[in-house]
């Protein structure tokens, strides 16, 4: 399965505007919708109506993933020498936690970058957010860590 085939997975789709678990207003396959949003994610807000279809949510899907890869490639640039597997799972958990969020795994993180894959997912799963989303996504997201 590809990174935006899972993420439509994991995230689900809405067509309208929601509170996610944290209480953030979000749309799509988990767009986050925010003041400072990029003026073409507004305009697509604004020309739909406040409803997405699919192929909307997709490009922004599509959008998000490209801005969680390049936080990372900024802020972590030692993932390039991981698998596309890897570093997928961490752009997943970039664009599910915010880079912010990912950073804050400074346990799981220490331990990928020192090659202890078994450690790094047993940080994952001891974590709020396995406590939030549950075995299927960690399960999917861990094995992409391992490869």
């Amino acid at each position: 399965m590809t990174l935006i085939e899972r993420l439509k997975d994991h995230e689900g789709f809405r067509s309208q505007p929601y509170k996610d678990s944290r209480g953030f207003w979000t749309i799509g396959y988990g767009h986050l919708l925010t003041t400072d949003t990029d003026a073409s994610f507004s305009d697509a807000l604004r020309l739909s109506g406040g409803v997405w279809d699919t192929v909307v949510a997709t490009r922004m899907l599509e959008g998000d993933i490209v801005v969680a890869r390049d936080a990372i490639e900024q802020h972590m640039p030692w993932v390039a020498t991981f698998s596309a597997d890897t570093q997928d799972a961490l752009v997943e958990l970039a664009f599910n936690l915010g880079l912010d969020g990912l950073l804050r795994f400074k346990k799981m993180l220490s331990a990928l970058k020192q090659g202890d894959r078994k450690t790094a997912c047993a940080e994952l799963r001891d974590s709020r957010w396995y406590t939030q989303v549950g075995d299927a996504r960690y399960e999917s997201i861990a094995s992409l860590l391992q490869a």
